[in-house]
């Protein structure tokens, strides 16, 4: 991937301990929040690792944890996130997604950089 935004890992998910570079691909509203993205990872997620389907996604929904965070700008890093798989297929071309629609599968963080992601 050229470019990465950002770097998602996971120190409670062990399916994603591995570093994954991420690319926003949009900003979307889930029912009242308007701060979660859809991003494309890189390698993909393999979610027979999770238990969770017989698949590898690239395109997941990311949303902060905590309220005082954000994953749009963060202002500090790394950023404690909800990571989803979204459920519906027309994702890329609707700007809100109800949380029916989506299954989270894990907790993660995102870093600034690899470096900081790797030594996490």
């Amino acid at each position: 991937m050229n470019n990465p935004d950002f770097f998602l890992s996971s120190t409670e998910s062990k399916a994603l301990s591995t570093v994954f570079e991420c690319k926003i691909i949009k900003k979307v509203r889930i029912d009242k929040r308007n701060d979660a993205l859809i991003i494309m990872v890189d390698p993909p997620i393999d979610l027979t690792q999770m238990k969770v389907g017989d698949t590898k996604i690239n395109y997941i929904l990311i949303a902060s944890r905590v309220k005082e965070q954000t994953v749009i700008n963060p202002r500090r890093w790394p950023v404690l996130i909800h990571v989803a798989r979204i459920l519906i297929p027309d994702f890329l071309m609707r700007d809100e997604i109800n949380v029916s629609e989506l299954d989270n599968i894990a907790w993660g963080e995102i870093y600034k950089t690899k470096e900081s992601a790797e030594s996490k």
